[in-house]
């Protein structure tokens, strides 16, 4: 989690940091309310009202977090082609493949 993001939440239980992360994909990944509700084997309602309980603490507006948002998907994009970039082979080979081409037929 970028700096900005980390003191927007000093003031905020661990839960509900947790949850409004989740809710407003900070993380990269945004989840819905019935998919953390499952995550953490509670009611739906319940991570509501932890939401709502965690946003009256942030001085941020939703509009704010919706931003933050957007640049945490972006940086993850960014670290996901630069790791699939460095996992490609650097030279041209054949081995890669898997496959063996040679000829075992004799002519």
């Amino acid at each position: 989690m970028t700096e900005e993001i980390k003191d927007l939440f000093k003031n905020v239980s661990l839960k509900e940091r947790d949850v409004v992360v989740l809710l407003f994909g900070l993380n990269g990944f945004a989840k819905t309310p019935e998919e953390i509700a499952a995550l953490y084997g509670v009611y739906k309602n319940e991570i509501l009202q932890i939401a709502e309980h965690g946003l009256a603490k942030i001085p941020a507006t939703v509009d704010d977090l919706k931003l933050l948002a957007q640049k945490a998907q972006e940086e993850l994009k960014t670290k996901l082609a630069q790791k699939k970039q460095d996992t490609k082979p650097k030279k041209w080979d054949s081995e890669l493949l898997n496959i063996d081409f040679s000829d075992n037929s004799e002519k």
